[in-house]
C-alpha cells in the first residue's frame, strides 16, 4: 500500500488514474493519507457514510468511481471546514470501521 500511495504523491509520473490528474494540478495538495484495513471492499460504504454525516459534497461526478456499483456519483468528496472536521471524520471512521491508520501526513 505504501508503494502505491508514494507513487500517487510523486509529481513526476505517468498519469494513469483519476487521482494522478487531480494531483498534477498546482493548486491541489495532499494533507494526510488514511488507511482503513479491511478484508471487504468498503469504499462505497465509507463514501456514503461521509456524505451523510459530514455533509460531504460531490464536486467531480464519476471521479474515481468507475467500478462503483452503488451509485455513489463520485468517490471524490469535498468537505468544508478546518482541521476539526478532519479530526471528526477520523473519529467517525474509527467508530464505524475500527482501526484507522495514518499512513503519513504530508
Amino acid at each position: 500500500m505504501d508503494g502505491r500511495i508514494s507513487r500517487h504523491l510523486r509529481k513526476e509520473k505517468t498519469k494513469k488514474w483519476h487521482i494522478d490528474f487531480l494531483l498534477a494540478d498546482e493548486d491541489v495538495r495532499v494533507v494526510s493519507v488514511l488507511i482503513i484495513p479491511t478484508e471487504e471492499r468498503m469504499e462505497c460504504e465509507v463514501n456514503k457514510y461521509l456524505c451523510k454525516l459530514v455533509n460531504a459534497k460531490v464536486v467531480v461526478p464519476d471521479f474515481g468511481s468507475s467500478d462503483c456499483r452503488e451509485g455513489c456519483g463520485s468517490h471524490l468528496l469535498y468537505v468544508e471546514g478546518d482541521r476539526r472536521i478532519f479530526e471528526r471524520i477520523v473519529g467517525l471512521l474509527r467508530e464505524k470501521m475500527g482501526e484507522v491508520i495514518f499512513l503519513r501526513s504530508v
